[in-house]
C-alpha cells in the first residue's frame, strides 16, 4: 500500500516535489491549494492518478503522512501548519529558506515537536557534486566570494513580477532569503561567523522587498566572505570564487562547473533534479543531525541571517552574531 505525502503550496517547487515523490518514492501525493480545481503546470501531474489537489478542509479526511513538504512563501510556513497537530507526520520537509529568522525557526521547531515530528531543511545545493567536491578538498580556504543573480521580471512572464513572493516584504522576499544557499555554502566551507556587515537596498527594481543584498561575513577563524545577491542581472549568474594559498577555485554549478587551478570539472550532464531527490532521501531517514545539515548548522545559519537584517537596518554597521 502506498504512503501519502502532503505538499503545502502549489507553485513550481511544490510541483517538482510532487513529481519526485510519485516517480522516485512511490507516494500518493495530496497538494493543498487555494485553487484546488486549477490544473497543474506539469502535464505529468495532470495525467497522473497518484496526485490530487485538495482544499484545507479535505486535509482532515486523512490521518497519516510520511512527509509534509512546506513549499509556501517563507514567512507563512508556521501559519501553514496551523491546526494540523492531530495528523501523524513522519517528517516536515521545509524548502529554502528553512525560516526567515531564528525566532521563526524556533516557532517551526515547536510546532514540529507538538506534532511529534521534526523539520528537515531542504538545502538541496549541498547535494550538488561540485559542493561535495569542495567539501572533500584537503586545502585551506582563505576567502570566499559568491554571486547569485537573476532578472526577476523575466522569471514568469505570465504573471506580474511585483506580485511574486520574492518581491513582497511580508512574504519573506528579497535576495538574501531567496538565495539563502550562498550564505549557507559560505558558512559551511569557511566556518562559523562572528559578525557581519550587510546592506540591502533597491538598486533597480520598483518592488517592496530589496533587490540587492551586499554582505560581508567575518568568520570566527579570521577569514572573510563576500556575497553579492541581486534580482537585476539580465543573465542568470551563480558563481563562487575561493582563494587558497596555491590557486583560485571557481565554482559555477550551472555553467562552467568547477575549476581548481588548471583542472576543470564539468557538470553539464548532471541532472540537477537529483539534488532534490537526494535531499528528500535524507529527509525520510528522519535524522536531523546527519552529516547533511545538523540542527546546530541550521540554527547558526538563521542567527547569521538575523544579524544581516539588523546590520542592514543600521546602514551596514558591523553586527555580532548572537
Amino acid at each position: 500500500m502506498k504512503s501519502h505525502s502532503l505538499i503545502i503550496g502549489s507553485g513550481s517547487i511544490g510541483e517538482r516535489h510532487a513529481k519526485n515523490l510519485i516517480k522516485e518514492f512511490n507516494q500518493k501525493v495530496l497538494v493543498l491549494s487555494r485553487n484546488p480545481n486549477k490544473k497543474f503546470r506539469d502535464n505529468f501531474l495532470n495525467e497522473s492518478k497518484e496526485i490530487s489537489k485538495i482544499s484545507y478542509e479535505e486535509v482532515f479526511n486523512y490521518r497519516d503522512f510520511e512527509v509534509v513538504v512546506l513549499a509556501t512563501p517563507s514567512s507563512i510556513r508556521a501559519e501553514a501548519l496551523r491546526n494540523l497537530e492531530n495528523l501523524n507526520i513522519g517528517v516536515i520537509y521545509v524548502e529554502v529558506p528553512a525560516a526567515i529568522s531564528s525566532n521563526e525557526l524556533e516557532s517551526l521547531n515547536k510546532k514540529a515537536r507538538d506534532m511529534k515530528t521534526f523539520l528537515f531543511p531542504g538545502y538541496n545545493m549541498r547535494f550538488h557534486p561540485g559542493y561535495n567536491k569542495l567539501r572533500s578538498l584537503k586545502t585551506d580556504f582563505l576567502s570566499f566570494r559568491g554571486i547569485f543573480a537573476e532578472y526577476l521580471p523575466s522569471l514568469h512572464l505570465w504573471e506580474n513580477y511585483k506580485d511574486r513572493y520574492e518581491a513582497k516584504l511580508d512574504l519573506g522576499g528579497g535576495p538574501l532569503l531567496t538565495s539563502h544557499h550562498e550564505l549557507d555554502i559560505a558558512i559551511s566551507l569557511l566556518g562559523k561567523v562572528d559578525s557581519v556587515s550587510c546592506l540591502m537596498k533597491n538598486t533597480f527594481l520598483d518592488i517592496e522587498a530589496s533587490d540587492h543584498a551586499l554582505i560581508n561575513l567575518f568568520h570566527k577563524n579570521g577569514k572573510v566572505s563576500n556575497l553579492d545577491l541581486n534580482f537585476f542581472y539580465k543573465e542568470y549568474t551563480r558563481r563562487i570564487e575561493i582563494a587558497t594559498r596555491n590557486e583560485l577555485i571557481i565554482y559555477e554549478p550551472f555553467s562552467n562547473g568547477l575549476k581548481i587551478g588548471n583542472k576543470k570539472i564539468s557538470y553539464k550532464d548532471f541532472d540537477f533534479n537529483l539534488t532534490y531527490i537526494e535531499s528528500m532521501k535524507n529527509a525520510l531517514k528522519k535524522d536531523i543531525n546527519s552529516e547533511f545539515m545538523s540542527s546546530e548548522d541550521l540554527n547558526h545559519l538563521l542567527k547569521v541571517t538575523d544579524a544581516c537584517f539588523l546590520s542592514s537596518a543600521s546602514n551596514g554597521i558591523m553586527t555580532k552574531v548572537k
